[in-house]
């Protein structure tokens, strides 16, 4: 099967975000070959947002208006990129940043594992005016083994954890059923590289006990 690397990137009430995310995978040294974004959680579409840029990446817009529970938000568009084909699969966040060798260094990694996730990362958090930066933190809180939004995996992975979706559709957040269920079983790895900036914003609820380990001076 020829190489496809599929990105499911999930949305929730901030197209600003997602336009600044999708530019990110466009310029991306290794660009990825289909991109799928699900929006829930609000009346109208905002696919406006990113019309302009689909000539540059394939896209595929899923809109559901209803808020959607947490592993939703992803197995939907893990669905697609299954039924498209994809043979590497890079799990994003609207929210986070990724530096331009991202694909290229996880592709790599998956040359001889599963399943990569960075648990060394730079954290990026702002609020209120003022800004935080870390160029390297030793990522502990998701339960995944590292930042969820650096995870990259193989198409035998990704069928796995769509059935893991399928089978706990109550779980309080996606990626805790990557640690709690799929990643039993497979070849998975903490890689030392780094390649995403972890952001906690305004709105962003995670994360926050975690943050202020990081930047002791960061006001609650």
């Amino acid at each position: 099967m020829a190489e496809k690397v599929g990105v499911f990137l999930p949305t929730y009430n901030r197209p600003d975000l997602l336009r600044a995310c999708l530019l990110q995978w466009i310029v991306q040294s290794r660009c990825p070959d289909f991109v799928v974004i699900h929006q829930n959680g609000s009346s109208e579409s905002y696919e406006w947002c990113i019309s302009d840029l689909k000539s540059f990446l394939p896209c595929e817009w899923i809109f559901s208006p209803q808020t959607l529970p947490a592993v939703e938000w992803y197995r939907r568009p893990l669905q697609r990129l299954i039924e498209a084909g994809c043979t590497h699969f890079f799990w994003a966040d609207h929210d986070d940043i990724y530096l331009t060798h991202h694909v290229e260094a996880r592709l790599n990694e998956l040359d001889y594992c599963d399943f990569s996730i960075s648990d060394k990362n730079s954290i990026l958090f702002h609020q209120a005016g003022q800004y935080r930066f870390q160029p390297l933190v030793h990522f502990t809180s998701h339960p995944a083994g590292g930042m969820s939004s650096s995870m990259a995996f193989t198409r035998p992975f990704a069928e796995a954890l769509h059935q893991a979706f399928l089978d706990t559709p109550d779980a309080s957040y996606a990626d805790h059923v990557v640690l709690a269920v799929t990643r039993q079983g497979f070849d998975c790895r903490q890689s030392d590289k780094r390649t995403a900036i972890y952001v906690s914003h305004d709105g962003s609820f995670s994360s926050h006990i975690w943050l202020e380990d990081v930047f002791s001076d960061t006001p609650p």
